[in-house]
């Protein structure tokens, strides 16, 4: 399934005029799936072939999310940044074509719970009932440049007079190459909720500046870690945590925008629940 989506994640770059280069971080984890694939269908455990798992883990991981944006125009510049750039997923080096991945995979995250999403200034816009609501959409690697990522996200809200939120990738609190070892997706989760949580109050003072100065209406926070849960199919896998934070007494009319946005995701994904 993985050499599948890998082929054609191939053929749609082709499609836009992007070149993949074999040599590239992207191309060399699909081709390391490709051998994994062609072991496992002779039944063959080579030397190496853990390696060969997690190159398929990642490249499974780039290719959904790429093809979940595959008919967006607006996708054009993030495609090109992911696939000639570092796109080693378990390391927390800065990289453009990481950065640019955050945009796609939240989008893509976002489509697939049921909301309308592009990728379009700041970086994404939803398109819900009470208009279009941006989304600036910034990869932390280090918590001591959150500060300027913020400042990064205000400036891009700025053209929308503040209204909209901040998304913050922040697979940093998990350590580099790690793995997130649990009995059930239960368990699972609430690690990942619990360490987002515990980032957000230790840097409470510097995130709740830009929601108290009106520049933004709330912070999302998004989290995606390898986990292997015992008792989910396939047991190896990535597993995704968001969050929505807003402050309750101050920017009144940001609030109001910000729970807006909340219910209508909440009913996207009640609805998509009931298909």
């Amino acid at each position: 399934e993985v050499v599948d989506k890998a082929n054609r994640v191939k053929a749609l770059l082709g499609l836009r005029k992007v070149g993949l280069n074999p040599a590239s971080v992207l191309g060399q984890l699909m081709k390391k799936a490709e051998a994994l694939s062609s072991e496992w269908k002779l039944g063959e455990r080579k030397p190496g072939w853990q390696d060969r798992l997690f190159s398929a883990l990642h490249a499974n991981r780039i290719c959904s999310a790429v093809l979940g944006v595959g008919d967006d125009p607006g996708a054009q510049e993030p495609l090109k940044r992911v696939a000639c750039n570092d796109m080693n997923l378990p390391m927390q080096d800065q990289s453009q074509g990481k950065d640019a991945f955050f945009e796609i995979e939240l989008a893509d995250y976002l489509l697939r719970h049921g909301m309308k999403a592009v990728l379009d200034e700041p970086d994404i816009l939803l398109k819900l009932e009470t208009g279009d609501y941006p989304i600036a959409c910034k990869k932390i690697n280090s918590v001591a440049n959150l500060g300027g990522q913020l400042r990064n996200g205000v400036r891009q809200l700025r053209p929308f007079g503040g209204a909209g939120l901040i998304a913050l990738n922040v697979d940093l609190l998990v350590p580099e190459n790690s793995i997130l070892v649990k009995d059930t997706a239960a368990q699972a989760n609430a690690e990942l909720i619990a360490l987002i949580d515990g980032f957000r109050e230790s840097n409470r003072l510097i995130l709740q500046k830009p929601v108290a100065a009106k520049e933004c209406d709330g912070i999302m926070f998004s989290m995606t870690a390898m986990t292997h849960v015992e008792q989910m199919r396939p047991q190896v896998s990535y597993y995704t945590q968001t969050e929505f934070w807003t402050l309750r007494d101050a920017n009144p009319e940001g609030q109001k925008r910000a729970l807006a946005f909340a219910k209508a995701v909440g009913d996207a994904m009640k609805a998509r629940r009931g298909q």
